[in-house]
């Protein structure tokens, strides 16, 4: 393989919305929510990782993936640009399925969707593993099936030698590029369509009451009302909000009813949205200035050290705990990743959770290793 490219998961036309002046080139300041730091830089350094969607099988187009999403991001911009020159536009002469398909692509194509997706794959297999040396039967009619399949041509492997190397997890399982960049362009239709169940609105800010932020993870879904609902989040459940800042002063939010509109928030709005933002960054901020507001959990406004300060705290907790991982209440194989999305499933949250204010390509692969 040749040298490698950088592709980024944040679109440089999505960041430099949130940059000044609003170009490529243009300052963006990233914040670092793993170490604190906050530095400067441009929309064009930031957001991208080495051959993040390089599809590396004989015969297949390497930009396969890049071809989609950059079509995607062309359709969007071109929808945002209407948007922004007449913001009425929205409803009418906007083409709202081509923001929804961006959307969609925005919940795919992070990093941290990425490693959650991996990780239901990796659980799916484990839980095969583990079924195929249950019992002495189930051995043997999947060694014949794979004899048969001309996969295995030898005896060598008793069934206790086995079920010993499963259960005793002397393996690990590898999830391929390619499966994951599979599951992102095989879900976008699904989750589009899901989406587009909703009723959007555009929501600009007020001048001079504060700025959105962005995140590497930049899609929130979260409770429209401000009760307390049990149970978890789904982009089916109805009484939730889909919201996704678009630049630094608009975002795009979607609820269940109503109709296409433009919409205003002030400073308690962003800061409400922000958080939102915020709590499902992996890693990575981004304002167009070094400080912004965030909604804290006692009901008052917040910076950017405010927000670190519960981090900390908030991480020192979390490690203090046994790790609750997404899906432990459902052991179905049948489960499919959309499913998963829309119907009372969380979207995945890598990042630690900040507490509320009140109110067919290749399959994983099975490697031996020491665990």
């Amino acid at each position: 393989m040749g040298r490698q490219k950088r592709y980024h998961y944040l679109p440089v036309t999505l960041l430099r919305r949130f940059a000044s002046p609003q170009t490529e080139r243009g300052t963006i300041f990233q914040f670092n929510t793993q170490d604190g730091s906050c530095r400067k830089s441009t929309p064009k350094q930031v957001g991208h990782l080495p051959d993040y969607y390089r599809v590396d099988i004989p015969g297949t187009d390497p930009n396969i993936a890049e071809d989609v999403i950059t079509q995607a991001e062309g359709a969007a911009d071109k929808a945002l640009r209407c948007i922004e020159e007449d913001p009425d536009s929205f409803g009418e002469g906007t083409d709202i399925s081509d923001m929804l398909v961006f959307v969609g692509l925005m919940i795919l194509r992070t990093p941290g969707f990425r490693e959650w997706l991996n990780g239901y794959h990796v659980s799916c297999d484990e839980r095969m593993l583990v079924e195929a040396v249950s019992t002495l039967e189930n051995w043997e009619r999947i060694g014949l099936d794979m004899k048969r399949a001309g996969k295995v041509n030898s005896d060598r492997v008793t069934y206790e030698q086995m079920k010993a190397f499963v259960l005793e997890h002397r393996y690990e399982i590898r999830v391929p590029k390619e499966r994951a960049i599979y599951d992102m362009l095989t879900l976008l239709e699904p989750i589009s369509r899901i989406l587009d169940q909703r009723s959007w609105r555009v929501v600009r800010v007020v001048e001079g009451e504060g700025s959105f932020i962005c995140s590497d993870n930049p899609v929130s879904l979260d409770w429209a009302a401000r009760s307390h609902h049990p149970g978890p989040l789904g982009l089916l459940i109805g009484n939730t909000e889909v919201a996704m800042p678009l630049r630094e002063d608009m975002c795009i939010s979607g609820t269940f009813g109503g109709q296409p509109t433009l919409g205003w928030t002030d400073r308690r709005g962003v800061a409400i949205i922000n958080r939102r933002t915020a709590s499902r960054a992996t890693r990575f901020l981004y304002a167009h200035q070094h400080d912004f507001l965030w909604m804290q959990p006692n009901g008052t406004i917040g910076n950017w050290k405010d927000y670190l300060s519960l981090l900390h705290a908030e991480t020192s907790e979390h490690q203090s705990k046994p790790t609750e991982t997404l899906g432990t209440e459902r052991k179905s194989g049948d489960i499919q990743p959309q499913d998963m999305l829309s119907q009372g499933w969380i979207l995945p949250n890598p990042g630690v959770p900040v507490p509320e204010p009140p109110n067919p390509l290749p399959s994983p692969s099975l490697r031996a290793g020491s665990h």
